[in-house]
């Protein structure tokens, strides 16, 4: 199946997003302070692969949760990507996923958001996002965040 590629530049952050229920997990301490959410939502082996990624400074685990549930994730890759390059100091942006339950709401809008304004904030300016050519709620979440037009695909 065919994914398309988004780029984009930005140094604005998006206003008027609630970070309250936005957690970012960038070190170690987080995602052992977080593992109960995280367990629940990964399983266990799902669990231990965050913690060894977590010791990692090129990749970042985000989610938006409610009452101890994460309703949502996403994952930032800094620098690499596996399916197409990108520039060692641009923030790829990926797995996203929303429970089934919750969609329809705008929460991997609102979780894009957030992990943009957090990489913004450490000084990143490229964002690269990809998504298969038939997930249209994916598509609606890119468009939203400004990505515009494809610049490019993999299969």
């Amino acid at each position: 199946m065919r994914s398309f590629i988004f780029r984009q530049s930005r140094t604005t952050l998006y206003s008027d997003i609630n970070t309250s229920k936005i957690v970012i997990i960038d070190n170690l301490y987080k995602a052992l302070h977080y593992r109960k959410a995280l367990s629940d939502h990964t399983g266990w082996s799902g669990y231990l692969k965050l913690l060894i990624r977590s010791l990692s400074k090129r990749r970042i685990f985000y989610f938006l949760q409610q009452q101890q549930h994460i309703t949502a994730c996403g994952t930032i890759a800094i620098g690499f990507c596996n399916h197409y390059h990108v520039s060692p100091d641009s923030a790829v942006i990926g797995s996203i996923w929303t429970d089934p339950q919750c969609r329809g709401q705008g929460l991997a809008t609102q979780g894009l958001q957030a992990a943009i304004n957090y990489m913004i904030g450490r000084g990143t300016s490229a964002f690269y996002i990809d998504t298969q050519e038939n997930n249209s709620a994916m598509l609606k979440a890119i468009d939203k965040t400004g990505f515009g037009k494809p610049v490019g695909s993999f299969e």
